[in-house]
């Protein structure tokens, strides 16, 4: 089955027991990728590393946490690791600076999937609609954190997303 929304959230508790798919932290203040894996046990996992130092399926590239400059050598080393398109998450403003570095490093944009950050309050994938000199289309978009009337992060994904 095709996966279409995804929830995360530092409070597991908020997000539904039935989710199709659920993004966890692997480090940082609130590490919640051991509990994402027991208490979703039937949904699709995406980890979620907040420094480049850390191994992960999702790098993610905000204000406290890593930075664009960071992106392509985390990119590098989870391909390494054996991971095939690492995600990048960032906010649909923050997208042209992370794919500068990418491109900088000779890393093309389809070696990664692109996880945005654009909250809008409708459900969507980041497209040049979304301005801020974006091109293409996002592989997911996180377009709420206010999800099921809860302080809870919701993402549509690609069909393709855990493909």
């Amino acid at each position: 089955p095709v996966v279409h929304v995804m929830f995360d959230d530092v409070n597991l508790a908020l997000i539904p027991k039935n989710a199709e798919a659920v993004a966890g932290y692997v480090n940082g203040r609130y590490n919640t990728w051991e509990a994402v894996l027991k208490d979703f046990p039937h949904a699709k996992h995406l980890s979620i590393a907040v420094t480049a130092s850390a191994d992960a399926d999702c790098l993610d590239v905000e204000q406290g946490d890593a930075v664009a400059t960071q992106v392509p050598e985390w990119v590098v080393r989870q391909k390494k690791r054996g991971v095939q398109k690492p995600v990048v998450y960032t906010s649909v403003s923050n997208v042209g600076f992370v794919l500068r570095e990418l491109d900088k490093a000779g890393i093309k944009r389809s070696a990664i999937k692109l996880w945005t950050a654009h909250y809008t309050d409708k459900a969507h994938l980041c497209s040049s609609k979304c301005g801020f000199g974006f091109t293409g289309k996002a592989d997911a978009t996180q377009w709420t954190n206010r999800s099921l009337n809860k302080s809870l992060d919701e993402s549509l994904l690609a069909p393709n997303f855990f493909a």
